[in-house]
């Protein structure tokens, strides 16, 4: 059986002989007939896929494992299309699936998401299956390397499961921050808006800070600023489309515990809603102004003096609220 492994970004040098090593453990014959890094191609000659789950189940580097139908030495665009559409019909007749191009090599002339949708056309010509660029339970692989095409298909039980939190719970929080006044505070809090995705509003920002901090990043207006969801408002503004309000502020009865009963009891009565999270600044805490909005005010951490930073104060949040909210935490 030929298989195609493919790793994890971060385990590029070892994850091959963590592999070798496993196989060596079961006594079970290999050879290794390619090795790119982030992926091998293996020959096992146990033709049993139980081996396979196995190694997706104990190997923690192994993203996904494809079984190999075919290598092509032709990489004519019609030659590879005819053999992914035969694996399709002996494998994949009736079923849903999902089309898997890998163009490995950037030279080749036809574009992964061409190839997917040529062959999903044939495909749904011959009406032999259903592609779903959605459903992954089944896949078809076309692996396109400099001197050779691989043909090959995997299952949902080859492929490592991955849990995220969607990108719609991410756009139902907005971070509030009261009059943020240095430079380096509100560079921070762009940098971290834009790698996040949250949503982000400043309450009257110190001017001269916010010019030099977007003259930093390159750009004269927030607007300009790239793949980002930031804005300024007042205090009479800021609130306007949110359904709940939650301050945090070192002055408080309530911690994380109190915080996370707050999202469960609010998801549990809609699963749409928008919240705020509310900082003040780098030296003076949430004003009584906005405390009074507030639907609950929460302490982050054990009893300190020293505050946290506004930016430290919503990323610790934050990853409470995402994984509320996603039901990670219950």
């Amino acid at each position: 059986m030929k298989v195609l492994l493919i790793y994890e970004p971060y385990s590029k040098p070892w994850c091959l002989r963590r592999v070798t090593q496993y196989l060596d453990t079961c006594g079970i014959r290999y050879t290794i007939t390619k090795h790119w890094g982030l992926r091998s191609l293996l020959d096992i000659e146990d033709s049993d896929h139980e081996i396979l789950r196995k190694l997706i189940e104990n190997i923690e580097c192994i993203s996904r494992i494809y079984v190999i139908d075919k290598v092509l030495e032709s990489r004519d665009l019609n030659t590879l299309l005819d053999f992914a559409f035969s694996l399709v019909k002996d494998k994949f007749y009736g079923k849903e699936l999902y089309i898997d191009v890998r163009r490995w090599d950037k030279s080749y002339p036809f574009r992964s998401v061409d190839i997917a949708r040529e062959l999903a056309r044939k495909i749904l010509s011959h009406g032999i299956a259903i592609p779903n660029p959605k459903l992954r339970k089944y896949s078809v692989l076309i692996g396109i390397e400099k001197d050779f095409v691989v043909i090959g298909y995997t299952l949902e039980e080859f492929t490592k499961e991955k849990r995220f939190i969607p990108i719609d719970i991410v756009q139902s929080v907005v971070c509030i921050v009261e009059e943020p006044q240095t430079t380096y505070e509100i560079m921070d809090l762009i940098q971290f808006s834009r790698s996040v995705r949250v949503e982000l509003r400043f309450i009257n920002p110190s001017r001269q800070a916010l010019f030099h901090a977007l003259r930093s990043l390159g750009v004269d207006r927030i607007e300009d600023i790239k793949d980002s969801r930031i804005s300024i408002h007042s205090i009479d503004t800021v609130f306007n489309d949110l359904d709940s309000v939650v301050v945090l502020s070192p002055y408080s009865r309530y911690n994380e515990d109190d915080l996370i009963k707050f999202l469960i009891e609010k998801r549990a009565l809609s699963d749409k809603f928008k919240i705020g999270l509310v900082v003040g600044n780098e030296f003076r805490d949430v004003s009584p102004a906005l405390r009074e909005k507030a639907d609950i005010v929460v302490r982050l951490g054990p009893m300190s003096s020293m505050p946290m930073r506004s930016v430290v104060a919503l990323a610790y949040a934050l990853g409470i609220v995402l994984a509320t909210l996603s039901g990670y935490i219950e």
